[in-house]
């Protein structure tokens, strides 16, 4: 069993709006997810979003494709951590794998909130994201950038701003509206160039079976990748059980209905 994760750990989350642990998963846990991430890479279906030029970007609801997944992350000792942030139990609300291959797009400043309220009705951001890298994770293959504390802000104005992949049934990005052009929601720059300023800018970046957890209210940016080699990082957005979608637009599975506790 993996040894619980300290509170000094909580408690810089909960200040920060984000926490690293670098190299979380390994040996047979990493070597199951890798072949999780084998069988999704093999799936074909409406979960699918690839790039202008054809690549694979994204696979939506992969803990509804690979059964397999939500067992692993209880047996990885990350629950109760996801349980003490969102006061509760949790349950896996959207789940992705996002992969960056040279033809993908920048995905600008936005929040993971901003989209599940807008396009989900899901009323309360009492949750948080759990990234798992499958590859290193280094400054040319698109690390994620995060803006330290801007949780703290609440949910900020966004605009539509430039079309982004999308899948053949409606597997939107993170920010698109589902009844529009494909545009994404990002947040205007002149309000992240002041958030930046104040509260500073961190790039993160780790080996194999790293793992992010971001604040759904953490605002958050990803290049694209400099060279032609996967860097493949399977995505976990948790919900506390009391918090579901009153009004959702968008596929089950790009957002769930049922709430089942992990």
């Amino acid at each position: 069993m993996t040894a619980p994760i300290a509170k000094v750990a909580i408690d810089a989350f909960r200040d920060q709006g984000f926490l690293v642990l670098e190299g979380f998963f390994e040996g047979d846990r990493m070597a199951d997810l890798a072949a999780a991430a084998d069988r999704l890479y093999r799936h074909s279906g409406d979960e699918l979003v690839h790039t202008s030029e054809g690549e694979l970007q994204s696979i939506y609801g992969i803990h509804r494709i690979d059964g397999s997944l939500p067992g692993l992350l209880r047996q990885s000792g990350l629950l109760p951590f996801c349980e003490e942030i969102a006061g509760g139990p949790v349950y896996i609300f959207q789940s992705q794998l996002h992969d960056k291959p040279m033809s993908s797009t920048v995905l600008s400043w936005h929040q993971d909130f901003y989209a599940f309220s807008r396009f989900d009705g899901l009323a309360d951001p009492r949750g948080l994201s759990v990234a798992v890298f499958l590859d290193e994770i280094r400054a040319h293959n698109a690390p994620i950038s995060v803006i330290r504390r801007s949780h703290r802000k609440g949910v900020l104005t966004a605009e539509r701003t430039m079309a982004v992949p999308r899948g053949p049934a409606g597997a939107l990005p993170a920010g698109e509206s589902p009844d529009q052009d494909g545009k994404h929601y990002e947040i205007d720059t002149a309000r992240v160039a002041e958030l930046a300023h104040t509260q500073g800018v961190e790039t993160i970046t780790g080996p194999a079976g790293s793992v992010l957890f971001m604040d759904l209210n953490l605002v958050h940016a990803s290049g694209v990748s400099l060279l032609p080699e996967r860097r493949a990082v399977l995505h976990f957005s948790m919900v506390s059980v009391e918090v579901g979608c009153r009004d959702p637009q968008r596929p089950e599975f790009v957002a769930t209905r049922t709430v089942v506790p992990l």
